[in-house]
């Protein structure tokens, strides 16, 4: 018993002298380690810039596009676009299948750009040959650096964060904002029109990759709504035979 209370006294006598020469580097980091904030909770500015960033080093995605009110191909507007399919790759070509309606007949139609050049099968035969001057849609714009997606992002006005969604599938982050009509005349054929066209774009929470873009006229009027995915995928477009 008295070689165990000689045990706790010299502990005693030994902890102070510790304590007190124990520097300011020796006290432990009590301090906790701020978090990065969500995704969502980040300044729309901030969420802008880094998807801008993320969609230019994005070389290749599939695309789908939905329409919901006219858009035609031709200056005589006997040709509608009912939607579209296909690989986007950079720099700026596209190898895609239209959905077009010609008076009361839908038909397929295959199309390819490769920079200026442009490429389309006959509505009738099937055969490949150039597009025609005044066929207006090039799918292939999104990835223009003065009238592609990219400069539409950072042009959105009154930017703000709706909220995290799931949007095909993909866990997104939705944003809202509104553009010029010139900034996306070229992308949407001249299709939508209006003083202020309204934007919703959602982002994967996670990479930033844009999942889907909303483009609608003011007063519910013409609206495109494309849908991006496998970003980054394996993608060869080559010209066709004519």
């Amino acid at each position: 018993m008295s070689r165990l209370l000689a045990l706790l006294s010299m502990c005693a006598l030994v902890t102070p002298l510790l304590v007190g020469c124990m520097s300011d580097d020796d006290e432990p980091d009590v301090t906790a380690t701020p978090t990065t904030a969500a995704i969502e909770d980040q300044a729309p500015e901030e969420i802008i810039d880094r998807a801008v960033a993320r969609w230019d080093e994005t070389e290749t995605a599939h695309f789908v596009l939905e329409i919901d009110g006219a858009t035609y191909l031709d200056d005589a507007e006997s040709i509608e676009l009912a939607g579209a399919e296909g690989d986007l790759s950079r720099p700026q070509s596209v190898e895609a299948l239209a959905s077009v309606a010609i008076s009361l007949v839908t038909l397929d139609v295959s199309l390819i750009f490769i920079g200026d050049d442009a490429y389309m099968t006959d509505f009738l035969t099937g055969n490949w040959g150039p597009a025609p001057d005044d066929f207006t849609y090039n799918p292939a714009l999104l990835l223009s650096q003065d009238d592609g997606l990219g400069p539409v992002l950072e042009a959105l006005a009154d930017p703000e964060v709706v909220g995290r969604e799931q949007t095909a599938g993909v866990e997104t982050v939705h944003m809202r904002g509104t553009v010029d009509q010139e900034l996306i005349d070229g992308m949407t054929a001249g299709a939508i029109t209006g003083d202020e066209i309204g934007v919703d774009i959602w982002f994967n929470a996670e990479t930033l990759d844009v999942i889907r873009i909303n483009l609608a006229e003011p007063d519910d009027g013409t609206a495109w709504i494309i849908t991006l995915s496998d970003h980054n995928a394996l993608v060869t477009i080559e010209a066709p035979d004519v």
